[in-house]
């Protein structure tokens, strides 16, 4: 018996021990879910409030570093909101709201190349998500954002490009659109076609680097250039980073047979040569494209592998109709009239089902009709995310349940706030009777 106050004291000890545990567990619990609340209803600043608490007692904690940035970025403060969200990814790589938030204020900050990289890594993490694979139409935009950044940068350091001109790889490439030089007036969209099928064929040989049609389209946009020739060529083609660039034109006199032309510039040295010229009939002008290609890479002295001869003899369409339709579609592109390129893409699908390149670009042109500048299709994400998120990192339903039990939320959520943060939230101890049993 004289031992008996010893074993209370330690009975009480442990008792009082574990109330403190549940009551720190719970108030943790809480600070989550109050955070997601604030967010949720829109009240940013009590949001940061509750995950800063977090923060003071786990400083890389990624949701509660997320959280602060999703507030941040809400409220505009994006500087911050990176801070916040950079770090949230380097305590947690695995952790993908960060990667779509970071990728969201790099738009806001115009920094449109980091925010395609924050979304490819993030597509690359979780390729299976439903939610992530929205970004995809988002990339669609992106790409056509970097294009224009890409043209105007070269033209504000167009000196600086200049003076380092050598530095260019000599197995870069850009490929303009061929000029019209019949009198059909009707053909002249397609030299724009007869270009974008000799960039996908040569793009096929893997020694060769080719400039993306969109980059070469805004900086003629820039340039105030409706085209080149050879004699034209140089200053665009350092400009795009490219050692050579191909132009060319055409001739039809009666609409049944083709003349086609090509030249060679070589940038850094400022001179042209002709390159591969190719004739025939227009009903084989697709064959007559294979042959223009093979000759400009024979030019350019690539040798090919037997798998990417093959892969460029692919005819992709027999339809001269789909191929005028696709060669408007890229014109309406380039001019940023979507609808009107996406109905001229869907005629070129109805004379040829199975003609991959107005597909492709369909597909791309829907994106676009969704995406603009001002993020609204990925702010609709984001609360998307942020459901998701409440359920796969913050709180599960069965912690939400306990916290609610432990530390019920005032009906009214929010009470007057004190010094600028939360109060009334003050957790109410469930008494739990624990009975230790001593050997």
């Amino acid at each position: 018996m004289k031992f008996f106050p010893y074993y209370r004291w330690i009975n009480s000890l442990l008792f009082f021990s574990i109330i403190f545990i549940v009551i720190g567990c719970a108030t943790t619990m809480t600070a989550y879910h109050r955070g997601e609340i604030y967010l949720k209803k829109g009240d940013y600043s009590n949001a940061i409030l509750e995950y800063k608490e977090i923060l003071s007692r786990k400083p890389n904690d990624p949701i509660a570093l997320t959280g602060t940035g999703i507030a941040h970025y809400a409220r505009g403060d994006f500087d911050q909101a990176l801070e916040y969200l950079q770090q949230a990814k380097k305590v947690n790589p695995q952790y993908i709201d960060s990667y779509i938030y970071l990728g969201m204020t790099y738009e806001q900050l115009g920094r449109y190349q980091d925010a395609m990289t924050e979304y490819n890594d993030c597509l690359a993490l979780k390729p299976d998500s439903a939610v992530v694979k929205k970004i995809e139409k988002r990339r669609s935009f992106l790409s056509r954002e970097i294009a224009k950044e890409s043209a105007r940068k070269a033209l504000e350091n167009e000196s600086a490009l200049i003076s380092n001109i050598n530095s260019i790889p000599d197995n870069t490439v850009a490929v303009v659109d061929f000029n019209n030089v019949g009198q059909i007036k009707e053909l002249d969209l397609l030299g724009k076609g007869l270009a974008a099928m000799l960039i996908t064929d040569i793009s096929k040989a893997k020694s060769i680097t080719v400039v993306e049609r969109a980059k070469i389209q805004f900086l003629f946009d820039e340039m105030k250039l409706s085209g080149v020739d050879a004699n034209t060529a140089a200053r665009p083609g350092f400009l795009l980073g490219a050692s050579k660039i191909v132009t060319g034109s055409f001739l039809s006199l009666d609409g049944k047979s083709i003349d086609i032309v090509s030249s060679l510039t070589m940038t850094k040295t400022q001179t042209s040569r002709p390159s591969k010229s190719v004739s025939g009939s227009m009903e084989k002008l697709f064959e007559i494209e294979k042959e223009l290609a093979f000759g400009i890479l024979d030019d350019l002295g690539v040798i090919l592998t037997e798998a990417e001869k093959n892969a460029i003899m692919k005819v992709p369409t027999q339809s001269f109709d789909a191929f005028m339709a696709y060669s408007r579609g890229l014109n309406y592109m380039d001019k940023g009239m979507f609808r009107e390129a996406a109905q001229e893409f869907q005629k070129a699908l109805l004379a040829d089902p199975q003609f991959s390149a107005p597909k492709e670009e369909l597909r791309n042109v829907s994106n676009l009709l969704i995406e603009t500048k001002n993020l609204s299709s990925m702010e609709a994400l984001r609360t998307e995310v942020a459901l998701r998120s409440q359920q796969d990192f913050r709180i599960g339903e069965a912690d939400a349940k306990i916290s609610r039990e432990l530390i019920p939320t005032p009906s009214s959520e929010v009470n007057a706030p004190r010094g600028g943060g939360v109060s009334g939230l003050v957790p109410t101890v469930k008494t739990v009777e624990v009975e230790v049993i001593f050997p």
